[in-house]
């Protein structure tokens, strides 16, 4: 939040831009601040995702990591 304080303009690449539960602090946090937030869709296992949300940045700060988890079926109860 201290980037959206100082007035910065912050590219934020999250799983669901459109859904307001998923980014609604984002954007109380920049609605207190003088800077503002854009957010971009993201998948981190697209190559090239990256290309919309950093272009014409000085700096991206990436603090992301895919991981899969392999599960297998619980058994079902009868």
């Amino acid at each position: 939040m201290r980037l959206l304080d100082a007035g910065a303009t912050v590219r934020a690449a999250v799983g669901h831009p459109d859904d307001a539960d998923t980014i609604g602090y984002l954007n109380s946090a920049a609605a207190k601040a003088p800077g503002t937030i854009r957010c971009f869709g993201s998948n981190l296992l697209k190559e090239g995702f990256y290309a919309e949300a950093t272009a014409g940045c000085s700096i991206a700060l990436h603090t992301a990591s895919p991981f899969k988890l392999t599960m297998r079926r619980a058994a079902r109860s009868s």
